[in-house]
């Protein structure tokens, strides 16, 4: 009977019934050093528009850039192009706003704007956040007090790397002890994601705040009346470390922290109107579109094969992880658009696209477009983001609900807004409409992705927790993880029912530091469907 047993265990029909039972069963169980916040006007006299140059257009350049040399503060003109460049650029061009493909929808095509929103209040919302979904940017030095915080869905990393407690009834460190920087006046949107970034400027700490929530009524519903009265309520906050839990200092910073869609943090690939203030900006654009790629995941021999993208999903370096890795259809967009958005029109995080246009077609561009006639100031920030479209591109950071939009910070920050007002930008305008008409599919390409260094030593160019990324070229390709023997979880010589019963026994969204941590075969910061995957991938009878 224990050879048949065996003999049926190693069957590929009787692995992916298990999956799929182990799945329904299981998976619902248990920066800047800035002189001042009012940048000066940029002086074109010193800015070089020649297309010999690509980046550091902008003699005595006023702004510093976050984290150093990072690959994504790195000009791309001279990398190459990914193989499947074109394709990516279809995808984007066709399907990065929410359409059904007819050609009534086909003006819907190519858009990418700036996601700014003005604060509109009324009386039943006197900040004019409630529908606003944008992320704000503060300063320490603007604080006028300290504060601690509930983190009620996530724990937090403000007292200790683990962000889970065992001690603590409910295994999350939701109640940290020490407080961060803060301003009873600081907004951000309330729509959703709620989130809020404040560096602390005299000593490069981050902090990020996903989830604040700041009226009684939110306070309540969202952290329950047992918060106490001197903390603020959010769903997460944390302190920018590295992958081995050490406080980064986010002014020279070039490695990964922090989370997102993409898997790193909310302020990489950030615009402020500070810096095209100072008339460039020298990072790739973070963008948030609605057709990034979800699962099933690829398992390793898929990754570079036609499955990729089409029957299964990837994410591109410096991604981190597979944002919807444990989704099938896109079910964030509302029907029908969650059956009509199949793997086919999607593009992965981590992708960094660039405009293939010469400084005097922009200029061309702009000169074309009506709107521009009368606001001479908005006419100079289009021509800013669009040469940093060209000379840094953007790259795919985050999901959306309905169009690609440049993550931006919000004006619900009074001093921001002022800034934005400079740039050209009123309480009326409509950011997504700022580069209306300069894509098209034919002047849009994709950059090869960077190598990184995942934490089990291994190089790549898809999606892990790296330590190192570079787009330097090398004579030794990009070696995988060694997937066959991560899926080994107790390390027993073989892969079977017992490493299955350890990865379901540690499966939830977020990985506890205090369980197993081998279940974390992808080493995501997850157990879950991705882990599944790899191991039923490399399934042997046992011993």
């Amino acid at each position: 009977m224990n050879a048949v047993l065996k003999k049926i265990a190693k069957s590929r029909i009787f692995s992916l019934v298990l999956m799929g039972s182990f799945i329904g069963l299981f998976a619902t169980s248990g920066y800047l050093l800035l002189t001042g916040s009012n940048a000066a006007p940029q002086n074109t006299s010193n800015y070089t528009s020649s297309d010999e140059e690509c980046g550091n257009r902008v003699e005595n350049y006023s702004y510093d850039v976050p984290f150093g040399d990072a690959v994504w503060n790195q000009p791309v003109c001279d990398l190459p192009r990914y193989d499947k460049s074109a394709e990516y650029a279809e995808r984007f061009y066709k399907w990065s706003t929410v359409n059904d493909g007819s050609p009534e929808q086909a003006h819907s095509r190519g858009r990418l704007g700036l996601g700014l929103d003005f604060p509109k209040p009324t009386p039943f919302d006197p900040d004019g956040t409630r529908n606003i979904w944008s992320r704000n940017v503060y300063l320490a030095s603007d604080a006028t007090t300290t504060t601690k915080v509930m983190s009620a869905r996530w724990g937090s990393n403000l007292d200790t790397t683990k962000w889970h407690d065992p001690s603590n009834p409910f295994n999350i460190r939701a109640m940290p002890n020490n407080p961060i920087p803060w301003n009873p006046d600081w907004l951000t949107g309330q729509a959703g994601d709620n989130e809020i970034v404040i560096l602390d400027e005299s000593n490069g700490r981050i902090y990020e705040i996903w989830g604040y929530w700041k009226t009684d009524f939110d306070r309540y519903a969202k952290c329950g009346p047992l918060l106490p009265e001197d903390r603020i309520c959010t769903m997460s906050t944390q302190i920018g470390r590295d992958i081995d839990g050490n406080i980064i200092d986010y002014r020279t910073f070039e490695g990964l922290h922090g989370d997102r869609g993409v898997g790193f943090s909310k302020m990489i690939t950030f615009t402020r109107p500070q810096e095209i203030l100072a008339g460039e900006i020298k990072h790739a654009l973070g963008v948030s579109m609605p057709n990034t790629m979800y699962g099933p995941p690829c398992t390793k021999s898929q990754q570079g094969t036609d499955a990729e993208g089409n029957t299964c999903g990837i994410a591109l370096a410096p991604a981190s992880k597979l944002e919807h890795g444990d989704k099938t259809i896109p079910n964030y967009l509302s029907s029908p658009y969650d059956q009509l958005y199949t793997l086919d029109k999607t593009v992965p995080e981590g992708t960094r696209f660039a405009l293939d246009m010469s400084i005097q077609e922009i200029d061309s561009w702009i000169n074309s477009q009506e709107r521009f006639n009368n606001n001479p100031k908005l006419a100079n920030t289009a021509r800013i983001v669009a040469t940093a479209l060209k000379d840094y591109g953007f790259i795919v950071v985050d999901t959306s609900g309905y169009g690609a939009g440049i993550q931006v910070s919000g004006a619900e920050n009074p001093k921001d807004k002022a800034l934005w007002n400079q740039l050209g930008f009123h309480e009326n305008s409509d950011g997504s409409k700022l580069l209306r008409g300069l894509i098209q599919e034919d002047n849009l390409y994709v950059i090869e992705p960077p190598t990184v260094t995942c934490d089990d030593g291994s190089k790549s160019k898809y999606y892990c927790k790296w330590s190192e990324a570079s787009y330097a070229t090398s004579d030794t390709p990009p070696q995988p993880p060694n997937y066959e023997a991560r899926s080994d979880i107790n390390e027993d010589g073989s892969v079977g029912l017992i490493d299955i019963s350890i990865l379901l026994g540690n499966w939830r969204d977020k990985w506890l530091p205090n369980q197993y941590p081998r279940a974390d075969v992808n080493r995501d910061g997850s157990v879950g469907l991705v882990d599944l995957s790899i191991v039923m991938d490399y399934w042997t009878s046992g011993n």
